[in-house]
């Protein structure tokens, strides 16, 4: 997904550009991955 890419390139994103995409990506996949790695959401 385009998320994945963005996290392995290290690429900073607006959330809000996510927010109108796809809301599920970041309930699922963005905030937790943030939560578990111990980062700033």
């Amino acid at each position: 997904s385009e998320l994945q890419e963005m996290l392995q390139c290290g690429v900073k994103f607006e959330m809000e550009a996510l927010c109108v995409t796809s809301f599920s990506i970041l309930s699922e996949e963005y905030i937790p991955s943030k939560i578990e790695g111990g980062m700033y959401i």
